[in-house]
């Protein structure tokens, strides 16, 4: 026969709570981020263009400058801005899912890949992911996720 589960500390509640707060958070500061990416973005092309509208002075004539000159800089740029936004996008949507997984104490494998992504954020990552580590390696917290 198997027992029953035993209460939950309050402890660990109280600690699982904090690290979903602080996952929303995470959450939101890479939502943040990819607004930041995109107004870059948007702001190096406005520079660009109109540096390709700028006349440069020439010892026979005056010529502007072709975009064709910027054209792989700008492709290079668009595989960047594109590539990082699509990594903070990912990195948030997780950090969201792991802050509703805390709170249902479900997806304890998918938390811990969360935190060692989010390790590499430094400060506030690599402190996230630490304490997230530390609370989700108790047997109580373990014992809880598997009741």
């Amino acid at each position: 026969m198997i027992p029953p589960p035993l209460p939950e500390n309050p402890i660990d509640t109280e600690h699982l709570r904090i690290l979903s707060i602080f996952y929303y958070i995470m959450a939101g500061l890479s939502g943040m981020a990819l607004l930041f990416i995109i107004g870059h973005g948007f702001l190096m092309t406005m520079v660009f263009g109109f540096a390709t509208n700028i006349e440069t002075p020439s010892s026979e004539e005056s010529q502007s400058l072709d975009l064709l000159e910027f054209a792989p800089i700008l492709g290079l740029m668009g595989v960047f801005y594109i590539v990082i936004g699509l990594l903070t996008l990912a990195v948030g949507v997780m950090n969201f899912k792991t802050a509703r997984f805390l709170r249902q104490r479900r997806g304890k494998t998918f938390t811990m890949v969360t935190a060692g992504i989010n390790c590499l954020n430094f400060p506030f990552g690599t402190i996230l992911g630490v304490f997230t580590f530390v609370v989700l390696s108790r047997p109580s917290v373990s014992e809880s996720y598997r009741s």
